[in-house]
Order: C-alpha cells, then sequence, then structure tokens
C-alpha cells in the first residue's frame, strides 16, 4: 500500500480534494485526557514522557488513546523483565547428577517476546519511524524542512522512546 500523501503537498501539486481531507485527530480546545490512576512506575513514567508531545502534535485522539494505554502498560512489563535480566544476569547453570549446562533463564524469553509485543503495538498505533514519515503533523513538518536546509536528519523512534 502506498502511504498517504499529505494534504500541504496536494494543495501545492493542485490534486487536493476537499472532499477527502482527513478530520484533525481533536478539535483545537479539547482538554487532554488524565492518565489512568493504575499505572504503574514505568508506565507513568512512558506516560509521561511521551502523552503531551503525540497530543500536541496530533498523533493521539481519544478514539485511540485506548492502544497508547496498552502500550504504556507493555512498556512497563518490558522494563520490569529487563531490570530483572540486569539484576540476576540472563543464564543461569542447570546441574544434573553428571553435568552442568548454562541456559537463558525463562525471563529473557518473556523480555524477547514482550520486547517484540512493544514494537508491534508501537505500529498498531502509528508511532514508528514509518508511520512519521508518511504523516508528518505539527512540528514535524518544520523539523523536516530544518533537516533539509541543515542537512540533519531529525531524530529516529528509538531516540523517542529512549528519551527522557
Amino acid at each position: 500500500m502506498n502511504p498517504r500523501i499529505d494534504d500541504d503537498i496536494k494543495k501545492a501539486r493542485g490534486t487536493f480534494r476537499k472532499d477527502r481531507e482527513l478530520p484533525p485527530a481533536h478539535a483545537p480546545g479539547e482538554s487532554k485526557p488524565r492518565r489512568p490512576a493504575n499505572m504503574l512506575k514505568y508506565a507513568a513514567q512512558f506516560w509521561g514522557r511521551h502523552f503531551d508531545s503525540l497530543w500536541d502534535q496530533g498523533w493521539l485522539s481519544r478514539q485511540n488513546l485506548e492502544s497508547f494505554i496498552t502500550l504504556c502498560y507493555i512498556y512497563q512489563d518490558l522494563q520490569e523483565l529487563k531490570t530483572d535480566i540486569e539484576e540476576n544476569g540472563r543464564f543461569e547453570v542447570v546441574s544434573t547428577q553428571f553435568t552442568s549446562k548454562t541456559v537463558d533463564r525463562p525471563q529473557w524469553a518473556s523480555y524477547q517476546k514482550v520486547r517484540g509485543d512493544f514494537f508491534k503495538w508501537l505500529q498498531e498505533t502509528g508511532i514508528t519511524a514509518a508511520s512519521e514519515r508518511r504523516y508528518l503533523l505539527g512540528d514535524k513538518k518544520a523539523e523536516k524542512d530544518k533537516a533539509k536546509e541543515t542537512g540533519k536528519k531529525p531524530a529516529n523512534i528509538r531516540d523517542f522512546i529512549n528519551a527522557g
């Protein structure tokens, strides 16, 4: 599927159709939703780092808020597993009567699965580098224009996730 061409580009080309214009993600004066009260440490930190900018840029609306909340909870699980692996190590020694061998701890497999789920939900919510290139919103348009002038690339999604 071809990426959607931005409305500004269509206007410049003269191919813009008003009946196909995308509606705004939310009304300009609409109040921001509050963070759910039951979010724990890492999920709340992820919400705090990313929610305001995503809301202001139009990436989030009340319709896709549940996806972002799910993403926050997956991030919580990912960070808890990462902390456990950092504290207790990735491997464990399993001994039998005659031999011993080093194997991955079960937490490592869980970490890999949750990490995959996290990146799938990034795609689901549209917060990926590919989505960012397709749907340039708000300050991203200015950032892309500035990047063209200076020759410096804008930050990628990994910088976005690890910020803070």
